[in-house]
């Protein structure tokens, strides 16, 4: 207590509890609620509301969708996991915006929103999906761990958790962790299809729970009963099992152990030290794109062969997105009403000819 009062003094500050707002968010050690993202969905409705008398096309509503409130959800999002209930709410607000030019319609929608968060290449009008986004930003707090010694975050989470056990072995449901971080572990099977570990000397590098063979975590890939069968403990280190010239391991019983004696049999320590690896699509990377991540982990769609025809720099945003309704059959067309029971002249209003 003498110690609180003396940094109060000393640097003239005010002694607060959590939660407490910092740069516009909410700062919390408990989970997010619906209730501290109200600042988010208050303050998404009001750029919407104060565009609605403007005299924007589909494709003007688009471009702020895509840019202004992309960016505050962007900003939300790289610092939280937002609540499901949270996300479905911003994207009732700007799907009736983009198709009404304004907020509290939660019907006519031309083409369902799921259909829309896809690239222009794949069908899509190029806007993100939120859930996927907010699984990119999280696995680079994952990046974190292992590439940014630096950060104080990094320092407390490897200091409280990780200096006698492998982040990859770590219980995702021990109540001891904060929230936050539970959720940072259930994304490790994202996480792990681009990280790896190039062993040197091994004695940092856990057998059985880091990444460092072409078949990920060992425990998962021998199972359960891999330790007791190799004879290995679970805390073993890949240096415990590396005699110096071989491999310290059983003759091979089962299929999936001869593919990881004939692997092992490729490689062996050295006097180098163990370094992780981030990697998309096998080449290794040297820093974090969120973008790259964001398209390995997010849905995807065939790609459509009109696209390079539509959406080209030459073009017009609103024709382009005009005729992107036409494409998808989502027009208003005068076949189309008349199939919805109204009507309607027979006769094409282009050529002339019959319907």
């Amino acid at each position: 207590m003498e110690l609180l009062v003396r940094i109060q003094t000393l640097f003239n500050l005010k002694v607060s509890s959590l939660p407490i707002r910092y740069l516009g968010l909410p700062l919390s050690s408990k989970q997010l609620t619906v209730a501290d993202c109200d600042p988010l969905l208050v303050l998404i409705k009001r750029k919407l509301d104060s565009w609605s008398n403007e005299l924007l096309s589909l494709a003007g509503r688009l471009s702020l969708l895509s840019s202004v409130i992309a960016g505050i959800v962007g900003f939300w999002t790289s610092a939280f996991i937002l609540p499901r209930r949270v996300i479905r709410k911003i994207n009732i607000l700007s799907s009736s915006f983009l198709w009404h030019g304004k907020t509290g319609i939660a019907s006519g929608a031309k083409v369902a929103w799921n259909s829309l968060c896809f690239p222009k290449e794949e069908g899509g009008l190029g806007l993100k999906d939120i859930s996927s986004w907010n699984n990119a930003c999280l696995l680079k707090l994952i990046w974190l761990l292992f590439f940014r010694a630096g950060s104080i975050w990094v320092a407390w989470i490897r200091r409280r958790y990780l200096t006698q056990s492998s982040f990859w072995a770590l219980n995702d449901r021990n109540p001891s962790f904060s929230w936050m971080f539970r959720k940072i572990l259930k994304l490790r099977a994202k996480a792990i299809q681009f990280f790896s570990i190039k062993v040197g000397r091994g004695d940092s590098t856990f057998f059985w729970w880091d990444p460092w063979t072409p078949f990920g975590s060992l425990h998962a890939f021998l199972g359960a009963y891999g330790p007791s069968r190799l004879g290995i403990p679970l805390s073993a280190t890949v240096s415990d099992v590396w005699n110096g010239s071989g491999w310290n391991l059983p003759p091979a019983r089962t299929e999936r152990q001869v593919l990881l004696h004939s692997y092992l049999l490729s490689i062996g320590c050295s006097d180098l030290a163990d370094g992780p690896v981030w990697s998309l699509q096998g080449v290794p990377q040297r820093t974090f794109s969120l973008k790259a991540v964001w398209n390995e982990i997010r849905p995807t769609k065939p790609e459509v062969f009109w696209a390079s025809l539509l959406w080209h720099k030459a073009g017009l945003a609103r024709h382009q997105t005009i005729t992107w309704l036409f494409l998808l059959n989502r027009s208003p067309t005068l076949d189309r009403m008349a199939t919805w029971g109204y009507d309607t002249e027979g006769v094409c209003l282009l050529c002339g000819g019959a319907l």
